[in-house]
């Protein structure tokens, strides 16, 4: 299954929701919320606890099994975690790779 990346930051912004993170979309655009840095709406711990919640939802909701904290994404020079939109982005491109 191929997911869009607007598909994929719901499913990004229903784990926030879950993590307890108030999320008014009319705010704000989606993709600019900020996961990463100044002004991030979680913690590191929380951060961790996101991205778990959303390899889970990948999984479960669209049959897509994701690593997210792996050696590929710790090792780039701009963090995938920055933003909504950099994470979908970075689910959507390892999303579409041939499997090895």
């Amino acid at each position: 299954m191929i997911l869009s990346q607007e598909d994929i930051a719901r499913v990004i912004v229903e784990s926030l929701r879950e993590e307890g993170v108030s999320v008014n979309e009319s705010e704000q655009p989606v993709a600019e919320l900020r996961l990463l840095g100044e002004g991030a709406l979680l913690k590191s711990v929380g951060l961790v606890s996101l991205l778990v919640g959303v390899e889970q939802r990948l999984a479960h909701q669209c049959g897509i099994e994701v690593a997210l904290m792996d050696e590929r994404a710790m090792s780039q020079t701009r963090s995938p975690f920055r933003t909504v939109g950099t994470l979908a982005n970075y689910i959507a491109e390892i999303t579409r790779e041939p499997t090895r």
